[in-house]
């Protein structure tokens, strides 16, 4: 995930009385009746493209540092501007564990896997043995035809 995380999935997670102690810290003072009440006077039912505003919770004692924005950790440090990554949840349970203040420097490059983009040269798999292998693990139909069943063929010869 790069950060494009949107906050109405995280609400609901947060309104499920299941899912609610998981996420509670998530919440600004923890303070679930104010998230929702904030939450429900400013959401408008007949503009759905209206963000409603959200109490998200900030740790002072966990900053963040991402592209030309940087400050308290909390919901905005991903794209579009109100969205979120894993740094939002690293930063709390890093944050909890360490006394220290604690500086997470996020930096992310759209399209790249973790399996692929950001492995040592020295152990990434040729393009020849990771479209094998992408072709041996995807549950697609791989009947190739045309232009790039040729392609893919030379590929992997």
């Amino acid at each position: 995930m790069e950060g494009k995380g949107f906050p109405e999935p995280l609400a609901w997670q947060v309104s499920q009385e299941k899912y609610r102690e998981r996420y509670t810290h998530f919440i600004k003072d923890g303070d679930y009746e104010a998230f929702t009440k904030k939450v429900a006077e400013t959401t408008d039912p007949n503009d759905k493209r209206k963000t409603p505003t959200y109490l998200w919770s900030t740790r002072k004692d966990v900053w963040i540092n991402y592209l030309d924005k940087h400050g308290d950790l909390t919901v905005g440090y991903g794209t579009p501007r109100e969205g979120f990554g894993p740094e939002y949840n690293f930063g709390h349970v890093v944050g909890n564990h360490y006394e220290e203040q604690v500086l997470l420097i996020k930096a992310s490059w759209g399209g790249r896997a973790l399996a692929r983009g950001f492995l040592p040269p020295s152990s990434m798999l040729s393009d020849k043995e990771y479209i094998k292998l992408t072709i041996r693990f995807s549950s697609l139909d791989m009947r190739l035809t045309g232009v790039k069943g040729e392609v893919i063929k030379d590929i992997l010869v």
